[in-house]
């Protein structure tokens, strides 16, 4: 397992140790109360979020109430929550239905129902800013190599497996995407690839199919995204047969597995389109 080399890290400045503690501490209240009001009045998180305005208003009631988001505790993950709020949504379009939740014991008035997710984590821009740093200081130390030169295509071949492919990476473990989808996305990568450009060419001088193969059988080492596809729904599909300590999972269980072999459940028409095709990877399982 590849691990941080501190001597790359010391060849350049470092915090110290003191300031190192001070980083860890515990947020105090007043440093709080600082960032909120260096904020502007109208700037919010989210188009459906409250404003900076509103907890200004109402911190000495909200302060001990606002929650951390629960995608990054350990075993869990936002696409879970995803896919519970789809089932959800999807049930409120159901006849004799009407939108409404649990307060307190009591159900609320019913509500009009919209959709709309949002994510983010104030922390993931930090995490890639210390992970340029570090990546920047190792590009630093290996041109000091005599005779090194960085390959023609290196830069390319990174842009196109970090950036482009991580551009799709998260909604390929939610959706199956379609194959018009998948094959425009290919032909950016391809032509990105050989021109450098954002526009599609039909330039290639090997079949994309080779280009995605590892480097051991003359292939570039590129990751094929239909088979990532492929293979992140089936993963979730997996979780649905095996793990029964998600909220998601219990949901599907309940409402339409029920008492069925799970790889022969048959799968109902009142459920959403995300969860018929988790369930239709049923097949990819059986196949492994």
């Amino acid at each position: 397992m590849y691990v941080v080399d501190r001597n790359t890290m010391k060849k350049e400045p470092t915090i110290t140790y003191e300031q190192g503690v001070e980083l860890c501490r515990d947020a105090m209240d007043e440093e709080l109360w600082k960032a909120l009001t260096s904020i502007g009045d109208d700037k919010a998180p989210g188009v459906d979020g409250y404003n900076a305005y509103f907890y200004k208003k109402t911190w000495s009631i909200t302060k001990d109430d606002i929650e951390a988001q629960s995608g990054f505790i350990p075993g869990r993950k936002i696409a879970d929550n995803i896919i519970l709020a789809t089932e959800l949504v999807k049930a409120y379009s159901r006849q004799h239905i009407s939108p409404r939740f649990m307060v307190n014991g009591e159900t609320t008035p019913p509500f009009n129902a919209a959709k709309g997710l949002r994510q983010g984590d104030s922390i993931s821009p930090y995490l890639f800013a210390i992970f340029m740093e570090y990546l920047s200081r190792c590009l630093t130390e290996v041109r000091e190599f005599e005779g090194f030169k960085f390959h023609p295509k290196c830069g390319i071949m990174q842009l196109v497996q970090s950036v482009l492919f991580g551009i799709q990476a998260y909604w390929s473990q939610l959706f199956t995407i379609s194959a018009k989808v998948l094959k425009l996305i290919e032909s950016y990568y391809r032509s990105f690839t050989w021109s450098g450009s954002n526009t599609i060419t039909k330039r290639a001088l090997i079949a994309w199919e080779k280009v995605c193969l590892p480097k051991l059988v003359g292939g570039m080492n590129l990751i094929n995204i239909r088979l990532w596809n492929q293979a992140t729904i089936a993963k979730t599909c997996w979780d649905l047969a095996h793990k029964s300590d998600k909220l998601w999972i219990r949901w599907i269980h309940l409402f339409y597995v029920k008492n069925q072999q799970f790889f022969i459940a048959h799968i109902p028409k009142q459920a959403s389109w995300m969860v018929k095709k988790i369930l239709n990877a049923r097949l990819t399982l059986e196949q492994t």
